[in-house]
């Protein structure tokens, strides 16, 4: 299922204060709960925790158990070093996925990066995600939404909290089936054209398929 996480450019501070480490990802966990439970931890979520700003976080040296018992390590996205390093899709960097759609139903993966900033910042960020997506930053639970959602990349708003040195970006995504990936990029505010225009389609729609009575 898809997810996106999209990054305001206006508080980026041109950029050059930040440095977008490459992405890694973890999975897939079996989650019979679907989106609904996307607060059920698994273990790798106690590493999460421990990521501290200015320390090296030593979680991805560890090796997880996951779906049918399989062996999980950390694998590195490759050409990621960006701050948008474009879709990042689960059923092509999980390789049980790959190999076998199925290992993608019910599942949980995880996402991490390092940001290094030469300064203490705020970065404000859009996201959505379909289904459920977690986010952490420096082992704080910084959103998290589940159930089973439509993907709007500009659904949930939070900001930033950047420390000055090394800081650590965790997200969780919980898939029910189907696609399944995210992305994290630059945020393109709406402008009031697009939006009027999005409406007069909306209306259009509508008085071109629902009767005068109200019904279809």
């Amino acid at each position: 299922l898809l997810a996106a996480l999209s990054l305001s450019s206006e508080t980026l501070g041109q950029a050059t204060d930040v440095q977008w480490g490459e992405w890694s990802t973890l999975g897939p966990f079996s989650h019979p709960e679907g989106g609904t439970g996307i607060k059920t931890a698994h273990p790798i979520e106690k590493e999460l925790q421990k990521m501290k700003p200015g320390q090296v976080w030593k979680g991805q040296d560890k090796t997880y158990r996951g779906k049918n018992k399989i062996k999980l390590t950390w694998l590195s996205v490759p050409e990621s070093k960006r701050m948008d390093a474009g879709v990042l899709d689960c059923t092509e960097l999980l390789p049980a996925v790959n190999n076998t759609p199925a290992m993608g139903d019910y599942a949980a993966a995880y996402f991490y990066r390092t940001i290094h900033s030469k300064k203490e910042t705020e970065i404000r960020i859009h996201c959505g995600a379909d289904d459920a997506i977690r986010v952490w930053l420096n082992g704080e639970s910084l959103l998290t939404r589940g159930g089973s959602n439509n993907m709007l990349p500009s659904a949930y708003e939070a900001v930033l909290h950047l420390k000055e040195g090394v800081n650590h970006l965790a997200l969780k995504l919980v898939n029910i089936g189907g696609a399944w990936s995210c992305r994290f990029g630059p945020y393109q505010r709406i402008g009031q054209e697009k939006i009027n225009l999005a409406i007069d389609r909306g209306i259009k729609f509508l008085l071109d398929h629902q009767l005068i009575d109200g019904s279809w």
